[in-house]
């Protein structure tokens, strides 16, 4: 995935973190295909880990992520969300 590098990449700015998690809170509002497209290439726990690390703006894009994968997600997509170590500490932010 190409937004891994944009998501994670030290030299990248809070802009282009910001817009790499309003991209993947559009797919994770789409197919549960798009979904598990996001759980396969790993960027849940980067996602998670903004939650409660970043600034607002990039939290706030992260949670929607979060929120679209609940709403949209199948019963295990949905399971794999819970199952995040992450999660707690990320949502108590908020």
């Amino acid at each position: 995935s190409q937004l891994v590098p944009l998501l994670a990449g030290p030299k990248h700015s809070q802009k282009i973190r910001k817009l790499a998690c309003w991209v993947l809170s559009n797919i994770a509002a789409g197919t549960q295909a798009q979904i598990e497209c996001i759980l396969a290439h790993n960027l849940l726990p980067t996602v998670l880990h903004f939650l409660g690390n970043a600034t607002y703006d990039i939290a706030s894009d992260a949670l929607y992520v979060i929120a679209n994968i609940a709403i949209c997600g199948s019963d295990a997509q949905l399971q794999q969300l819970i199952d995040h170590d992450d999660i707690a500490t990320g949502c108590g932010t908020f």
